[in-house]
This record gives C-alpha cells, sequence and structure tokens, in this order.
C-alpha cells in the first residue's frame, strides 16, 4: 500500500528544488521561491497529467513518478527569462564569495562552485556560463585562489590541510581545479582537469604566507610532482 503524503504541492516542490541544474551539475542555484516554483508544477500537472485537474494526489508512489517526468522542466524554467537568469547568475555570485566551508578530521574544504558569470546561451539545447571576470589564462584569478585560503584559515586555523575547489568555465565547457595546502609540506599543490598533480618550486612561507599572495597559483608556473623528493597525495 503506497503512502501518502500530507501536503503533496509542497513535496513536489522541494524535488524539483533538489534536482541538479544540467549546467551545474549541482542544485545549489535553484531558485526555491514558490512564485517560481509553483507555476512549474501547475504547466506540469497540464501537460502530464491532464487527469489530475490542476490537483496533485497525495499518493507517494504517483507522485514521484510525476517528478520523475516532470523535474527537468523546473531547472529548464530557471534559464526561461533574463530576469530569472539574473537571479541564478546571483546565486553563484554569492556562494562564490561566500562559499560553505566544512571540515573533516584535520581537513578543511571549502568549494567555491562556479566562478561568477553571466549564463549565455552557448549550446542549441541550453544554458552555460562560458566566461568568468574571475578567471585569467582559462584558471582562477589568484586573489580568489588566496581569498578562499583566508576564509579557510579563518575559520579553522588549527587545521593541517586546507583544500579549495572551484568549476571555471571555458566557453562551451567548464574545467574543475582542486588547490590543496598542507601544513606540514608548505606547498600549494594543484590538481586540474588532467588529473596531474603540480607543486609550487618555492615554499609558501606558512599559511600566512600563502594568503599574502608568496606563491603562485597558475599550473603554467608550477612543476610537476613526478619527481618530488616529498611525495604528497591529494584526495
Amino acid at each position: 500500500m503506497s503512502e501518502t503524503v500530507s501536503d503533496p504541492r509542497a513535496y513536489v516542490r522541494q524535488a524539483f528544488v533538489e534536482h541538479p541544474a544540467n549546467w551545474a551539475h549541482t542544485a545549489a542555484y535553484n531558485l526555491d521561491d514558490p512564485a517560481v516554483v509553483d507555476p512549474v508544477i501547475d504547466k506540469a500537472m497540464n501537460t502530464r497529467r491532464r487527469q489530475w485537474k490542476g490537483e496533485l494526489p497525495n499518493d507517494k508512489n504517483e507522485l514521484d513518478a510525476f517528478i520523475r517526468i516532470s523535474k527537468g522542466m523546473y531547472t529548464t524554467a530557471l534559464t526561461d527569462t533574463p530576469e530569472l537568469r539574473a537571479r541564478v547568475e546571483e546565486k553563484v555570485r554569492q556562494h562564490f564569495e561566500n562559499p560553505p566551508i566544512t571540515r573533516e578530521g584535520d581537513r578543511v574544504h571549502v568549494e567555491l562552485g562556479w566562478a561568477p558569470g553571466p549564463l549565455e546561451k552557448v549550446m542549441r539545447s541550453g544554458w552555460n556560463i562560458a566566461k568568468s571576470d574571475a578567471v585569467e589564462e582559462r584558471e582562477l584569478k589568484p586573489e580568489h585562489v588566496y581569498r578562499a585560503f583566508r576564509q579557510a584559515y579563518e575559520a579553522h586555523p588549527d587545521a593541517k590541510v586546507y583544500s579549495v575547489t572551484v568549476e571555471v568555465p571555458q566557453g562551451t565547457r567548464s574545467a574543475i581545479y582542486t588547490y590543496e595546502y598542507p601544513v606540514e609540506h608548505d606547498r600549494l599543490y594543484i590538481r586540474g582537469p588532467g588529473g596531474d598533480m603540480l607543486v609550487t618550486t618555492t615554499r609558501a612561507g606558512g599559511i600566512q604566507g600563502l594568503i599574502a599572495g608568496s606563491v603562485p597559483t597558475h599550473s603554467l608556473k608550477l612543476e610537476s610532482t613526478i619527481n618530488d623528493a616529498t611525495p604528497y597525495q591529494m584526495r
């Protein structure tokens, strides 16, 4: 016997908002405003479940089936108008400037998400952030890397490893970069889209030195870790 849902609209609304947007690979930038979500639910009912006559049922199995075939309509709708795109772009910017910081043991991680920029129609089937003022030579500008490490350090000054991840727009594609600073090694390590690890040629002079910009952050100014005398493995 199927379960019943006491508030079917709230149940569907939450499922829509938690569905990752295709372009972003995450639900972090979705809008949970009922004024945005509810019209999509109504439209989906009119096109996918006309027999419901505009009323969502309480049956959980029916709702789950409806969500599966309709949730993509919601994430698509978020790029339908300039106003909605602007609201999504603002969420991207806010996430980037005030990123979530998590800690697991002695390790602290900063998830910057996407480098912010305008949503553009870069493919026939969808939208994407194609460029960002926070990006230079296809990688994150150094000041944003240093700032992220500063935020991590201020939140957890006793950590042993600090890590920063960002998704960098590169036209129709994007690339994920991870920057990692193990206090013991006192060097900045970078892993880019190719998976190879690079490391600074000089020591940072402590986390404070790194924050102050003592070492470069662009991969072209680093060296491979293949011949590193003190090998370090990034996660």
